[in-house]
């Protein structure tokens, strides 16, 4: 024996047995009218919010007595007490090992600078010689802690004079084909030549 009714969501009429209505049930037409409910989406976010709660334990900061969820994991390897990145930091564990570390280290603005330069450049543990790498191109460190292109460098100290911006420097590719690694690194003077912005782009668009 069925029943007629109403569909509360999109209100067509449907039939439904009375067993169903007895256990709260039959009050849709279909699947998709009781999805759009407000019933049925609270208990599906109830449902999803079990799965995800369930994968953390909640534990209170040490710091702060703030409650805060964390992994079981992070619990057996001894982290997982604070909630924060800041709560840790005013734990007494945290402050006993920056106090140690910065025990009777009290320098001068003088000492800072003088140990500032006894770390720089060939005084300094990374320090590789003062040759960098731009571009394919090699770069030599000059006082001032600054870097200069090895072939300007070389150019400069065969005219004796410095260059300008707008002159360029050229590598003929003597022994190393044009545009490869090797020609850009062959600063020797045979290989360089002096040329304007201009012509050096105009050079290598014939070459192209």
């Amino acid at each position: 024996m069925t029943i007629i009714r109403k569909c509360p969501t999109c209100n067509t009429k449907f039939l439904t047995y009375p067993s169903k209505i007895k256990i709260g049930r039959g009050k849709h037409c279909s699947r998709r009218c009781r999805r759009h409910t407000n019933e049925s989406k609270d208990k599906i976010s109830k449902a999803r919010k079990g799965i995800i709660l369930s994968m953390y334990t909640f534990r209170k900061c040490i710091t702060c007595n703030k409650q805060f969820r964390t992994f079981p994991s992070k619990i057996k390897i001894g982290h997982g007490k604070c909630c924060s990145h800041e709560c840790r930091q005013f734990t007494k564990k945290h402050r006993k090992n920056i106090s140690k570390a910065l025990e009777g280290i009290k320098r001068s603005k003088e000492t800072r600078r003088k140990s500032g330069i006894a770390r720089k450049q060939e005084k300094h543990y990374n320090w590789k010689g003062g040759r960098a790498y731009r571009r394919g191109y090699i770069l030599i460190g000059i006082p001032g802690n600054k870097y200069i292109f090895e072939h300007r460098l070389v150019m400069e100290k065969h005219l004796g004079r410095p260059l300008e911006k707008k002159e360029i420097i050229h590598h003929k590719g003597i022994k190393y084909p044009i545009g490869c690694i090797e020609n850009k690194r062959d600063n020797r003077i045979e290989n360089l030549q002096l040329i304007s912005r201009g012509d050096h782009r105009r050079l290598h668009c014939s070459i192209k």
